[in-house]
Order: structure tokens, then sequence, then C-alpha cells
């Protein structure tokens, strides 16, 4: 009986899941910046043949490159599209479906069904985190590295094999390959094998030496550009953190309303106050966790994210300025572990279930906003250049101009290229205006306006 319910359970949450993440998801997708630059490199790849040693840059446009990892993973979905960015949804679909039966069934092997349902319920309703894996990018791919991370520590109790090490070693540095805020989870990495060896110090050497150049391979990409490029992305890193834009600014708590604002759907308000009130509430959690958890994992576990959470916010107000929601990312997971086995432990099931229907109501208005569609994204930037392709068929003699907010225009001119819009580059042939918002005798493309010059229609 129990484990019929429990697939009922199960199946409830997972359509939770579906529901929030897939309702609309092919009008919901962006495509700015970072996705027209994704879909650049992969193009080079498929169509010039030309791999690449890079991916995306870091925070900026004066950040440092990360990895190409994501790149390569994005270059199947463009094979199957024929290069049409499409390829960005199918990953998201595809990815979704990945995160939830990875994270269920391995959070259920290093716990319990109850961990890892509450767990995935917890984050199937909460509005921020659906935005977040909505968005095809590299930091989506932070809380599954966490995950994956975690259930490698707990084998490594378990078997402690050198291949398990090996794994420990490749996965932490392709994760931080993906994004720079996975420093963080080495620091957890480092934490815990520190804990989880102070007692024979000596016993795992070779296997931590072994694991730290498995890490190390992982930035081989990087290191062959910078060796044939006279260490540019050295030079990157260094002077992203050590510049004069950088240096500390007069607040040094210039990042606490960016957490309020990511973790806002667990405390319900941006009061910086209450955000303090929530900081101490987990610190109190985690110290009553490690005091009463006799099982070896989950003393390393809650050990080593108390020094997370007390390094984390030292180093966001050394940071020096005000960094973007999705770089607290990874304290997500270790919140919502921390809430789940302190509810378990206490034997307050009960509670943690009435906690999820109060933010579920609370965030119900936020999660329908997630679902709405992206009237400037994918979809209806596509269906824009569509219609330029057929207005403007068999004719040469134009140019394709934006009057559209600054930084709106990312994603047209990938399209543009794909359709095979030609456009003569010459200054003194006419323009055709892409608009936002749409001006008096445009074209109307849903909310983007086509100005299309007499002589041309």
């Amino acid at each position: 009986m129990t484990k019929k319910i429990n697939i009922l359970i199960f199946i409830f949450v997972f359509f939770t899941f579906l529901f929030f993440h897939y309702n609309n998801i092919f009008k919901r997708i962006g495509f700015g910046w970072d996705q027209e630059s994704y879909s650049y490199q992969v193009k080079s790849i498929i169509k010039d043949h030309k791999l690449t040693l890079i991916g995306p840059r870091n925070a900026e446009i004066k950040g440092f490159f990360l990895g190409p990892y994501f790149i390569y993973l994005l270059v199947p979905f463009y094979l199957i599209t024929h290069l049409h960015p499409l390829a960005l949804t199918l990953f998201i679909i595809v990815y979704n479906l990945l995160f939830f039966t990875l994270t269920f069934f391995l959070l259920n092997k290093i716990s319990d069904f109850s961990t890892a349902i509450y767990f995935m319920f917890f984050w199937s309703i909460n509005p921020q985190l659906v935005a977040y894996d909505t968005v095809p990018w590299n930091p989506v791919f932070i809380p599954l590295g966490i995950i994956i991370n975690w259930v490698i520590l707990y084998q490594i109790i378990k078997k402690n094999s050198l291949l398990l090490w090996i794994l420990l070693g490749l996965t932490s540095g392709i994760f931080l390959n993906m994004h720079f805020q996975y420093i963080f989870i080495l620091i957890f990495v480092g934490s815990f094998i520190i804990f989880n060896n102070y007692k024979n110090r000596f016993k795992n050497w070779i296997k931590i030496i072994i694991a730290f150049f498995s890490f190390l391979i992982t930035f081989t990409p990087l290191l062959l550009f910078d060796l044939r490029h006279n260490f540019l992305n050295i030079k990157l890193f260094i002077n992203f953190f050590l510049n004069k834009e950088n240096s500390l600014p007069a607040d040094l708590t210039v990042w606490l309303p960016v957490l309020t604002n990511l973790i806002r759907p667990l405390i319900f308000t941006n009061n910086l106050l209450i955000l303090k009130f929530f900081y101490i509430f987990i610190l109190i959690l985690t110290i009553f966790l490690i005091k009463n958890n006799n099982k070896r994992f989950l003393k390393c576990f809650f050990q080593s994210f108390l020094i997370v959470w007390l390094v984390f916010p030292v180093f966001f107000s050394l940071y020096g300025k005000r960094p973007p929601e999705y770089y607290f990312l990874f304290l997500i997971p270790f919140i919502f572990f921390t809430l789940i086995n302190f509810f378990i432990k206490i034997n307050k099931k009960i509670l943690l279930f009435i906690l999820l229907i109060i933010l579920y109501i609370f965030n119900f208005n936020s999660l329908k906003t997630t679902i709405n569609e992206d009237k400037f994204g994918l979809y209806y930037k596509d269906k824009a250049i569509k219609k330029l392709k057929l207005i403007l068929k068999d004719k040469n003699k134009f140019n394709i101009s934006f009057k559209v907010p600054i930084g709106a225009n990312n994603g047209y001119n990938y399209l543009i290229d794909y359709y095979q819009i030609k456009q003569s580059r010459d200054f003194n042939d006419t323009l055709v205006e892409i608009d936002v918002p749409i001006r008096p005798n445009d074209i109307k493309v849903d909310n983007i306006g086509l100005k299309i010059p007499k002589e041309l229609k």
C-alpha cells in the first residue's frame, strides 16, 4: 500500500514539475546575447568544422572565458534542427527531464524517498528556479552538478574506489567550467574530504592527488587556448578580480538585496532584516544537524555546508560589486536539503507539508507569470524574420537596422543569417528597420514592427 501511495505522490510531483517547466515552453524561450553567441559558436563547429577551445564569457564582456563543454553539449541539438536555434528549446526540454529524473533518483539513493520527493516538490513550485531552469545557458547545469557531486562523495564513503575519486575530480572541473560560482562547491568538496579523512590524514592522499589531476585535466582546452593567445584568459581572470572597477564599495552588503531577490519565494519578502534572520535560521539548523547526525555522510555533509554558509558572505563582500541573482543559485539545493532533513529529523513531516502548501499558495501568482510567453523571445523573433524573408524575397539592395531598446537587437542577426537574407552592406542602399515598439506604418508581427521602404514593397 505504501509503495502505491509513493508512486502516486511521485506522479503528482513529476507532473507538477512538467506543468510549470513545459507549459507554453516554445514561446517562453528567450534568444538574447548569450543564446546568439552560443548559436554562432555551434554553427562554427558544425558548418565550418572549427573546434573551439573556449566557451561563453563569465558575467560580462570584460569577463574571462569558461570552458567549451556547454557549447559541445548543444551540438547534437543544432544538428537535429539544422542549425535553427529551436535547438535551444529542445535542449531545455531534454535537460529538465534529465534533471528531474537524475535528481530524484540520486537523492533517493543518498537519503530516502521522502527527502527526494520533498526536494523535487520544493523545486517544482519555486518560480525563481522554474524561470532559471527554462533559460538555455550554462548556469542551468549548476544544480545538477551539485547533486552529482553529493552522490559521488556518498559513494566514496561507502566504497572509496579510485574510479570514484577520478569522477569527483572530473565532474568538479567540468561543472566549474560551466560557471565560476561552482567554486563554492569546490570549497564544499574540499571541506568534505577534510572532515571525512581528518582521523586518517594520509589514508587517501594518493587518491586525492589523482582526483586533483583529473580536475586539472578538464581545463586542458583553456590552457591550450592560453598557450596560443599569450595567456589572454589568465590575464582576463586576474583583471576581473583585481582591476580598479572591482575595488571595495563603501557598503560591503551590496550583494544582500540580490540574494533576497533569489530567495524571496522562501521568505515572502525583500526585507533585508528578514533575510538576516533567515541566514541565522539556516545556520542554526545546520549546527543542529551536525550535532544530531550519526551517519557519517550526513555529518560530513552539514559540516562542509557550514563552511560554505560562512564563507560565501565574505566572498561576495570582497567581490566589490553587485552580482546577478543567479550567482547564488548554488545555495538553493543546500537550503532545501537542510530544511527537509531538519523536519524529518525532528519527526515533523506534517510541518514540512504545511510549509510546501504555504509556499505554493504564496508563489502561485509568480508561478503563473513564469509560464507566460516571452513576447520578444525566440519564437517571435523567428516569426518576424521569417516574415521579413518573405517580403524581401528576390531583393538585394537593402540593409537592416534596429530601432529597439538597448540590447534588444540580440538574436536577430543569427536568424537573418540562418534564413539567408542577404544585405548589400552598401551604406547608400535603403534601410529596412526592425522596430520595438511598433511605429506608424510598420508591418506588425505581433509585438515587433517591420518598416519596409516603398521601393522594396
